[in-house]
């Protein structure tokens, strides 16, 4: 396995998962509620980190913020509620098993990208951000496993996907653009469904199916709004191509005969960040292995709708489907 860093910190975990968001162990988090929670970024005092800090700053609850540079040293005596938060991404080599097919043969190589809440000892960070600041990959066994207390599966792009370290070069801390669901509007969401999950001592395991009936009935009048760079775009199966086409959202939604409304990238982010005019947000994800269509009530985190599929990257008109369905039967 490979390690790469990127702009906020990106760098591979021996644990993965394949939801879009996933939340293990309420115990575990709950001994970390009220603690230090240290954000790694490039350089927190840049302007690109500025909206992100803004938004974390505002929306962030659950423990104390601590933002500190790539590369840092701490001393801070760590406690055990002290947890950290990152983007990371993880490449997987895929090895044959079949004698027929020449066993241990590697195959190929996934990448995944995700926000992750993990706890750890001050000697392991310590190792780790002074490999990072020397610019030098790292083995496995010099930093040991991190526990994963959350994980938001990003968006990432044929480039991120292809090499992680690529995202590298673009030295800013908003990815350049990289990662299609790293924006200060989704992060808003992300990290208050997050949290909705950790006061609820919920878990949310790979793949659960979400249909949260009396929230999806409020959609039979209130406007579902999409924002357009999530599924304007198609992408080859196999391939590191894609396709933009701005009428696809439009086409995707034309038998939605509930209220929608699709956003421009700007008209999405200063919605979600300045007013509680938006309620309720379509996210489409995909990685190298899953897609998944969601709704989040932006305001107050509740997941309204969550639906995976294995080997499939693109957002279809039977995913749209499906979820209007789920409005139509829903009380």
């Amino acid at each position: 396995m490979r390690f790469f860093l990127n702009s906020l910190l990106l760098f591979f975990f021996t644990t993965s998962g394949f939801s879009q968001m996933f939340v293990n162990s309420p115990e575990e988090i709950d001994k970390a509620r009220g603690g230090i929670t240290y954000v790694i970024m490039n350089d927190p005092d840049s302007q690109s980190a500025k909206p992100y800090k803004e938004v974390l700053q505002k929306n962030w609850t659950f423990s104390t913020l601590k933002f500190i540079k790539r590369g840092e040293k701490l001393t801070d005596k760590l406690k055990n509620n002290t947890t950290f938060l990152l983007l990371n991404a993880e490449k997987t080599e895929i090895y044959s098993n079949r004698a027929s097919y020449n066993r241990n043969k590697k195959l190929n190589e996934v990448t995944y990208v995700y926000l992750t809440l993990f706890n750890s000892s001050i000697e392991e960070i310590n190792a780790l951000n002074g490999l990072i600041e020397n610019n030098r990959a790292y083995a496995v066994n010099k930093v040991k496993k991190k526990t994963a207390l959350a994980q938001i599966q990003m968006f990432g792009d044929p480039v991120a996907l292809a090499d992680p370290s690529s995202v590298i070069e673009s030295n800013v801390d908003d990815t350049g653009g990289h990662v299609k669901n790293w924006t200060p509007a989704l992060l808003k969401i992300y990290i208050k469904a997050m949290q909705n999950l950790f006061d609820k001592k919920e878990s949310c395991v790979a793949h659960k199916s979400i249909a949260n009936k009396h929230e999806l009935s409020k959609l039979k009048t209130e406007t579902l709004y999409i924002p357009e760079y999530l599924v304007d775009t198609d992408f080859g199966a196999f391939s590191a191509k894609e396709s933009i086409d701005k009428n696809k959202p439009n086409e995707l939604f034309e038998k939605y005969t509930f209220p929608y409304k699709v956003l421009s990238k700007d008209e999405f982010e200063k919605s979600v960040l300045n007013s509680k005019d938006i309620k309720y947000v379509f996210v489409y994800v995909k990685n190298s292995s899953f897609k998944y269509v969601s709704v989040f009530n932006a305001n107050t985190g509740e997941i309204v709708y969550n639906e995976g599929t294995s080997m499939s990257f693109n957002v279809k008109d039977k995913d749209v489907k499906s979820l209007f369905k789920e409005i139509e039967k829903a009380n």
